[in-house]
């Protein structure tokens, strides 16, 4: 079963990288997913994580979300405006890669721009998919990615149990 994935996800990805559609960046993380489930592995963390993300509207549950939201706390203590580490993006990248090493598949994702496409329609898949940090005794009821309304930029709400919000700038 692993395999007849490895191999769809193997055509997939010599045909549609450069991916142009956000349906593209879902189904790798679908099929990711199912073979970090075949693996039975806590190798892959972060890689998990944002493929729960990605199908789901509402996150409020996982060591890896409360080590997520414990990294934005840790973010505005130290008065940091840009997030990338915090939203762990290079780790992502850094997993993804060791993953498809590990199994073979092909690593065009990783070259030239293909990688900046990809992380511009992940985060577009999970704008306004809010992540619930109730359950893990911070300060930060939930945080989610929106849009900056001057130029489209992403940006991570943090909410706080006080009402009060912070915004961080995920990349430039």
């Amino acid at each position: 079963m692993k395999e007849d994935i490895k191999s769809k996800l193997e055509l997939f990805l010599n045909d549609r990288i450069p991916f142009r559609e956000e349906c593209c960046v879902v189904y790798l993380m679908v099929e990711l997913r199912k073979i970090l489930d075949y693996l039975n592995s806590n190798e892959y963390p972060t890689l998990k994580f944002y493929c729960d993300w990605t199908v789901h509207i509402d996150l409020d549950r996982s060591e890896e979300i409360r080590n997520f939201m414990y990294s934005i706390e840790q973010s505005i203590e130290k008065e940091e405006s840009t997030l990338d580490f915090a939203v762990e993006l290079s780790v992502l990248k850094n997993q993804m890669e060791h993953l498809f090493k590990n199994e073979s598949l092909p690593g065009s994702i990783f070259e030239n721009n293909n990688w900046l496409k990809f992380r511009d329609l992940l985060l577009k898949i999970l704008i306004d998919q809010p992540i619930k940090g109730l359950k893990f005794g911070c300060n930060i009821s939930e945080a989610y990615f929106c849009r900056r309304n001057n130029d489209g930029v992403p940006v991570l709400v943090a909410n706080f149990d006080n009402n009060k919000s912070r915004c961080f700038i995920v990349y430039r």
